[in-house]
């Protein structure tokens, strides 16, 4: 029997012919707020020093369900600016989610 082991290294990282995709995930937010915490600070410089010249770099935004739709779309988008800011990354992409889908019910 052949047995793959799938580190969390694995998990956050594939490729796809000659290109390397990596996820990370997941900058918190207190409620209602764009704030980056220092903790969170320290994570995203690991990541910056992961990203090289020519990668392509795209940040996604969520909120939870409190609130109008087109108020947490906007606080998401506020979120993804600030990742962008601390990350230095001139040509980022941005999707701005908000809460149109939930990554965790927060029932």
């Amino acid at each position: 029997i052949n047995i793959d082991q799938i580190t969390i290294q694995k998990k956050k990282e594939r490729l796809e012919g000659d290109w390397r995709i990596e996820r990370y995930s997941l900058t918190l937010f207190e409620h209602d707020d764009y704030n980056i915490s220092s903790l969170d600070r320290q994570i995203l410089s690991e990541i910056k020093s992961s990203i090289s010249k020519n990668s392509k770099v795209t940040i996604s935004g969520f909120a939870d369900r409190t609130g109008q739709s087109q108020y947490n779309k906007n606080l998401a988008q506020r979120r993804c600016e600030e990742v962008k800011k601390v990350l230095d990354i001139k040509n980022a992409d941005i999707n701005a989610i908000g809460s149109d889908r939930l990554l965790f019910n927060n029932e």
